[in-house]
């Protein structure tokens, strides 16, 4: 063989050898890529997972506060009620104090004109008395 000849195919035994270390290192590189991109989606899918058990959290408390919402409004309807209610029985019970003041300053001096009645008729008496005993005498 050829001097030349042996020296072309030397060459393209380097060049071969060179394009096969080339494959396997981009074979290497895109296994190391296929890996990370295998842990990335594994990442993916957990932060995907505890993303929609928030949802699923958030969820829940926005019903608890709209349940909340409505029991404080019907509760706070309940209060006005009994508030209104406790208002008017305020009034009457200040209007049946007033009304007990009246009457009882009524009865003390309903009370006062009977003492002075009495007063009057034992006064009465005595005169009628003492008239009876110089009638007779």
């Amino acid at each position: 063989m050829n001097p030349s000849a042996v020296f072309l195919a030397g060459r393209q035994n380097i060049g071969s050898e060179v394009e096969i270390s080339m494959i396997e290192k981009q074979r290497k590189e895109l296994q190391l890529l296929i890996g990370e991109l295998k842990d990335r989606d594994k990442e993916l899918n957990e932060m995907v997972a505890v993303h929609q058990r928030q949802l699923l959290s958030w969820e829940e408390d926005r019903q608890k506060v709209l349940t909340l919402e409505e029991r404080c409004s019907k509760l706070e309807g309940e209060l006005h009620k009994r508030t209104e209610i406790i208002r008017s029985l305020t009034k009457k019970v200040k209007t049946l104090e007033s009304n007990q003041m009246e009457c009882q300053t009524a009865l003390q001096k309903t009370q006062l004109q009977f003492q002075e009645m009495a007063q009057k008729a034992t006064h009465a008496s005595l005169l009628s008395e003492d008239l009876e005993v110089g009638f007779i005498l």
